[in-house]
């Protein structure tokens, strides 16, 4: 029973992932869903809602649609919404949940009978409700992509990337989501973070004043990617594989030895084979290690950090879902559901965890462990909104640093 959660809630689903990965390019998603879910994905998965509403809609599917497919209802009540929109949206994306998935409902053949009675640009994001956030947001950026970048030239993988002296390079920012950085004003820090080191954001997906749907053409000319999640992997590695811009997965922190930093700075061409961060060689430490059950790019990068500055041993456990295709430079450990990472932790009971608030409730004895909590929206939502960290910031680092020297 691995996969049921007796304590927990579970992360944020696939859907919500779809929907938040394409919440700010002036599209239609259009999830397929029982009446009343929208609600899910919107107001409790996506804090953006509140100030910047999105054009997501919700089937409001029933018992006789579900039995029947009514496929033909589906397809007219789109048609109808599309056209009560103030604005012509820029493309429809079809999502859905288990119950259509079920009945075998052929969504690709109804994004085409979209495109062509509309011409609106149409596509399907394969979902299920089964899958976790980041396979969704990943699937759906990788989707915009193909649809929208894939009838581009390709480009020589090979091509010199030509600067004038002085001039940034120019970085696509993949996986900038709030369900992973929620905190208030994180794009803009990470914005003024790269400046500093001659960066300049040339596109984001998904958070942010680069985040455009016109400057989607603008990624295939970038010098080079930054994966700042797990989601953000499918995008870069489509945008690497077609056009030959290497990526660098890792977050980037205030710090002067940041190694994300130092490997975004050294893109020079097109298709060159940046190296992934390996950890470090660590000196023996007799001390209980750090462990972070965090977001896996998140918890690799400031692992990392810790082990530079503080030499002290470092776990990173990746509590998402486990594809053997997606590798995350710096995980030690994929423990998927309750009691693969309670029977993990038992083994270290005097560690020091750095996770979200809600794995408190299934943690050994809090005489013994040691907790630095770093909520995410995508696991324990709104609750502790008022605490969500801006990773961005300076002295994110040294405050951290301090918690795991202080006694």
């Amino acid at each position: 029973m691995k996969e049921t959660y007796r304590v927990l809630p579970v992360w944020a689903g696939d859907v919500s992932g779809i929907a938040g990965a394409l919440y700010e390019f002036g599209g239609m998603t259009v999830i397929h869903d029982p009446s009343g879910c929208n609600s899910t994905y919107n107001t409790h998965d996506e804090l953006r809602w509140y100030r910047e509403p999105s054009n997501i809609f919700i089937s409001g599917l029933n018992m006789k649609d579900a039995v029947l497919g009514n496929d033909e209802r589906f397809i007219r009540d789109i048609l109808n919404a599309q056209n009560s929109l103030p604005a012509r949206p820029e493309f429809i994306a079809l999502c859905n949940s288990p119950v259509p998935w079920l009945n075998g409902t052929d969504f690709e053949a109804i994004a085409g009978i979209l495109e062509r009675k509309t011409g609106i640009p149409s596509f399907y994001v394969p979902s299920n409700g089964c899958h976790d956030y980041a396979r969704g947001a990943g699937l759906a950026w990788q989707r915009l992509l193909q649809k929208f970048l894939g009838r581009r030239k390709n480009t020589s993988a090979k091509t010199c990337v030509r600067r004038k002296e002085g001039e940034a390079i120019s970085v696509n920012v993949f996986g900038m989501m709030p369900l992973d950085f929620a905190a208030e004003g994180s794009a803009l820090s990470l914005e003024k973070l790269l400046r500093k080191r001659g960066l300049r954001i040339r596109t984001a997906l998904t958070d942010g004043n680069t985040c455009s749907f016109r400057r989607l053409p603008d990624m295939a000319e970038a010098d080079v990617s930054l994966v700042l999640s797990k989601a953000g992997l499918p995008p870069a590695k489509y945008l690497s594989d077609r056009y030959g811009i290497p990526y660098v997965i890792g977050v980037p922190l205030d710090d002067e030895d940041d190694p994300t930093l130092q490997q975004l700075v050294t893109a020079r061409f097109k298709g060159a084979a940046l190296r992934e961060k390996e950890p470090e060689n660590e000196a023996p430490d007799s001390r209980p290690p750090v462990i972070f059950l965090t977001e896996p790019v998140l918890g690799a990068s400031l692992a990392s950090m810790v082990r530079r500055r503080t030499g002290r041993k470092t776990i990173v456990i990746d509590p998402l879902e486990t594809d053997p295709s997606v590798r995350i430079p710096g995980v030690d450990a994929a423990h998927f559901g309750e009691e693969e990472i309670e029977a993990f932790l038992t083994r270290f009971p005097d560690a020091d965890l750095v996770c979200d608030p809600m794995y408190d409730h299934i943690l050994p004895e809090p005489d013994r462990t040691r907790r630095i909590f770093l909520p995410t929206l995508a696991l324990s939502g709104r609750i502790y909104r008022n605490h969500f960290v801006n990773y961005f910031d300076r002295g994110i680092s040294d405050r951290l640093v301090r918690l795991l020297l202080s006694e």
